[in-house]
C-alpha cells in the first residue's frame, strides 16, 4: 500500500510520565520532575512539570538540567532539549519540541536533574526516568480504482472507494466528516466512499485522544473527450436509403480520478427538423443510463437509422442536409437529484447531396467524426 503524501498530519499517541519523587528520587525535599512527552498540532513535544519544593529546598534559578535519548526503528536520537530558566515559587511547565519523526514506536527516556540550595550550598540530584512509549502513526491511502496510476491521491471522484490504513497497525476508531461515509468504524483500516455530491471531506483516525486526518477532495465530472473507434454498417451498399453509424470512445473528465461508481445518464429531449423535400422528422425525447470504469471510459453508438435517399431531394437535386440531436449529460448526485454537467453534448447527422452518402459526429468537449458512407439497399 502505498504511503500518503507528506502533508498529511501525523498522529501522536503518548503516555503520561511518571513522578520519580514519589517513587523515592533522591531530590530535594518537595521538590518534583515529572516529564511527559505530548502531541501539539501534530508536533512531538517534551513537557517537564517541576514543583520546586518548600522554601529549604526550592530548586534555584537554572536548575534543571535534561537528557533526552529517542530510541526505536533502529534509531538512537539525542535531541538538545532547551528549557527557560526556572523561576518563582510553585509549579511550572517547560516545553521544548522533539525532532520530527517518521511513522513507528518509540520510548523516549528522559534523564532530569535539579540544584537546590538548602542552607545556601547547592545540592545536585538527578534520575533517569522510565522509559515514555510514544507512537507516530499515519494514514495511508489507496483508491479501490487502478486507474489513474496514482493510487494515494486525495483528490478523487463522486461516489469513489479509498481504503485507509494507519501504520504502524493499531486499532483506531474511524470517521468521516465534511461528507461520505467509512466502514467498518473501527480497526486498522476502513474503506471510505466519497459522497456524490462535490465536496471536501476529512477521514478521522483516533486513538488515545489524538486524530489522524486525511483530507479528500472530491469532484464530479466536467467534461468528455471523444474519439473515432471505428463505422459501422447499416445494410448492403445501394441506392435506396441514406443513413450512417459510428462508435466513439468517450472518457469522462477529469482524467486524474475516477467515476466508477457514478451513475450516468443522457437526457435526450427529443428534436423536431423538416427534410429538403418537405417531409417532418422527429427523434423522440429518451433516458439512456450509462456508466464507466476505473478509467472513465465508455463507448457510445451515434446512428442515424435509414430514411429514403428521396429526404434530401429537394424536387430539383439532392442537397446537403444535417440536423442535431441534443444529449445532454447527467450524474445522480448525494441527494438523488439529476445534476446536468454536460449541456451542449450534440450529436449531428450530415448528409451529402452529391453522392447521397452521410456521416455522424459527438460534439462534446472535443469532436469525434465518422466516415462517410451509403448509400444503402
Amino acid at each position: 500500500m502505498t504511503t500518503c503524501r507528506l502533508d498529511l498530519n501525523l498522529m501522536l499517541v503518548v503516555l503520561f510520565g511518571v513522578s520519580l519523587s514519589a517513587m523515592g528520587c533522591p531530590y530535594p525535599s518537595g521538590a518534583k520532575v515529572v516529564p511527559e512527552v505530548i502531541c501539539a498540532r501534530g508536533t512531538a513535544q517534551l513537557l517537564l512539570s517541576v514543583e520546586r519544593g518548600d522554601e529549604d529546598y526550592k530548586i534555584t534559578s537554572g536548575g534543571v538540567q535534561v537528557d533526552c535519548v529517542i530510541r526505536g526503528g533502529g534509531q538512537e536520537i539525542r535531541p538538545p532539549p532547551v528549557f527557560p530558566p526556572i523561576t518563582g515559587p510553585g509549579e511550572d511547565q517547560y516545553v521544548t519540541d522533539l525532532p520530527t519523526l517518521g511513522p513507528g514506536r518509540y520510548e523516549v527516556t528522559v534523564s532530569a536533574g535539579v540544584t537546590s540550595s538548602p542552607g545556601g550550598s547547592p545540592v545536585t540530584k538527578s534520575a533517569t526516568f522510565p522509559p515514555l512509549p510514544l507512537t507516530v502513526p499515519k494514514v495511508d491511502t489507496e483508491t479501490v480504482a487502478t486507474t489513474p496510476s496514482n493510487r494515494s491521491r486525495t483528490k478523487i471522484g463522486i461516489g469513489e472507494e479509498v481504503v485507509c490504513s494507519v501504520l504502524p497497525a493499531m486499532s483506531v476508531n474511524w470517521s468521516a466528516t465534511g461528507g461520505g461515509t467509512v466502514s467498518p468504524s473501527t480497526g486498522n483500516s476502513t474503506t471510505f466512499t466519497a459522497s456524490k455530491s462535490p465536496s471536501t471531506s476529512i477521514v478521522h483516525a483516533q486513538v488515545a485522544g489524538a486524530d489522524c486526518t486525511v483530507t479528500f477532495t472530491v469532484v464530479a465530472p466536467d467534461g468528455m473527450t471523444t474519439s473515432l473507434a471505428s463505422d459501422g454498417s447499416l445494410g448492403s451498399p445501394g441506392t435506396n436509403n441514406i443513413g450512417a453509424k459510428s462508435f466513439s470512445d468517450c472518457y469522462v473528465l477529469p482524467n486524474d480520478v475516477s467515476f466508477y461508481k457514478v451513475e450516468f445518464q443522457e437526457n435526450i429531449p427529443g428534436e423536431s427538423y423538416t427534410w429538403p423535400d418537405g417531409t417532418g422528422g422527429t427523434r423522440p425525447s429518451a433516458i439512456v443510463p450509462w456508466g464507466v470504469g476505473f478509467d472513465n471510459k465508455t463507448t457510445d453508438t451515434v446512428s442515424s437509422g435509414l430514411d429514403p435517399a428521396a429526404r434530401i431531394f429537394n424536387g430539383t437535386n439532392y442537397v446537403d442536409f444535417t440536423y442535431g440531436v441534443r444529449v445532454p449529460e447527467e450524474y445522480k448526485n448525494e441527494g438523488g437529484t439529476w445534476v446536468r454537467w454536460l449541456p451542449g453534448e450534440n450529436h449531428p447527422r450530415d448528409y451529402r447531396g452529391s453522392d447521397r452518402k452521410a456521416r455522424t459526429k459527438l460534439e462534446a468537449s472535443d469532436t469525434a467524426i465518422g466516415g462517410w458512407m451509403g448509400p444503402w439497399q
